[in-house]
């Protein structure tokens, strides 16, 4: 075993986190001893590098051991170790981060190594990255990251190439590991305090990643989170005309993927803030409690024909939202009527395909579940409008009778 780690501590200062590309577990080798080049077991193949998988035990046994030993030294009195056993504290927790990122101690370790300056931070990113490359949603990994970025950006010549490989990375994880909350959040660190065109540059990647990855709330949430800090930005001429972007890229998205609950929710939080960032102003008044009722009860017009197949219910409602004009500035239900108006297109539209397929096999699931997600919107709609409780009532019911869970919309 320690013939093992020091043939790997040998490799890693031969070849800095900088200089490599990717880290990852290979299939196991027959032996660990045969000496068939200067570093194996290991395969370092055009700065990937690769750990066997009988190689992990031992290594992680015995540089654990190593790390410990010294680590208990080191807070005691970090005065107390020569350079040589703080460079072997650097090589151990290195192994033992790149095998398990879910060690603590050890982040917190190199962090004061940091302090004292024997480790370089620019280094330190470098090998952060190399541990997301195979551990791309372990919690500490990102918070070590996080502690470090302010830290280089300080000392940092170019924020704006310091920034970018930030986003990279962030995308790289996202990539590897869907649902990857870490990436996100840390996606959202990095731009939230970043100027106005980088913050921009950033919305516009990230919608282009949703478009290909429909069920990734995480992402949606950072879209959003991103689009709120540009709309509320002084320096920003044109928020009225993003915002209105959005809204029908939304529902675009909507039709061309039922069943998914994530754009629903972005619409939802497009909702939101439109208040918050002073672009649509909700006034309900009588007129706009009548208009509410009358959509509710909207009629779907539909091509001649008893069939109305999943291609007619897209083709219809893209051609409703091309042609129809969603003003949300208007100073009488604002946003809350066209997309009230919105909800009750697909609800009906959902219905009608379903209606065409009794007696298939599995019969439109999907379109249960959008008729159920659209339900629940309207009545979030609602929450705050006075005067329409037999309209919030007859929602409530229809949710119960679409089947499944009810949301908890349902107890408010």
């Amino acid at each position: 075993m320690a013939e093992l780690y020091s043939t790997f501590s040998r490799l890693l200062k031969a070849n800095p986190a900088s200089t490599l590309i990717d880290f990852g577990f290979v299939p196991p080798v027959a032996s660990l001893e045969s000496q068939e080049s200067s570093y194996h077991p290991f395969l370092l193949i055009e700065g990937n590098l690769g750990v066997p998988a009988n190689a992990i035990p031992p290594l992680c046994r015995f540089s654990h051991s190593v790390f410990f030993k010294l680590a208990n030294q080191f807070s005691a009195d970090h005065k107390c170790l020569a350079d040589s056993d703080l460079d072997e504290l650097d090589a151990s927790s290195t192994c033992l981060l790149l095998m398990n990122p879910e060690i603590y101690t050890a982040w917190n370790i190199r962090k004061k190594l940091l302090a004292l300056q024997r480790l370089n931070a620019t280094e330190e990113m470098a090998l952060i990255d190399l541990v997301l490359s195979k551990h791309p949603k372990r919690p500490a990994a990102w918070s070590h990251r996080a502690w470090l970025l302010p830290r280089l950006r300080e000392t940092s010549t170019n924020i704006d190439k310091l920034l970018t490989h930030e986003l990279k990375i962030c995308d790289q994880a996202a990539q590897r590991h869907r649902m990857n909350y870490h990436a996100w959040t840390h996606r959202w660190k990095v731009v939230r305090t970043a100027p106005l065109d980088f913050r921009l540059s950033a919305f516009k990647s990230t919608r282009k990643y949703i478009s290909s990855h429909i069920s990734e709330h995480s992402a949606f949430a950072h879209a959003l989170a991103v689009l709120e800090s540009i709309l509320k930005d002084p320096d920003f001429t044109t928020p009225l005309e993003l915002f209105q972007e959005q809204v029908l890229e939304s529902m675009k998205l909507i039709v061309s993927y039922p069943g998914h609950k994530s754009p629903w929710c972005y619409l939802q939080g497009l909702f939101l803030i439109s208040g918050r960032c002073g672009l649509s102003t909700v006034v309900v008044d009588a007129r706009v409690r009548e208009e509410l009722g009358i959509v509710h009860s909207v009629a779907i017009e539909t091509v001649d024909g008893s069939q109305f197949s999943e291609v007619d219910v897209m083709d219809w409602l893209e051609a409703l939202i091309q042609k129809h004009t969603f003003d949300v500035s208007q100073k009488e239900g604002g946003i809350l009527v066209p997309l009230f108006q919105f909800a009750s297109w697909i609800i009906q539209a959902s219905k009608r395909v379903i209606e065409s397929r009794k007696g298939v096999a599995e019969s439109g699931t999907i379109w249960h579940n959008q008729i159920e997600i659209a339900l629940d919107f309207q009545l979030y709609l609602l929450l705050g409008v006075d005067g329409v409780d037999d309209i919030k009532m007859d929602l409530k019911q229809n949710v119960k009778d679409a089947g499944g869970w009810p949301s908890f919309l349902l107890a408010v």
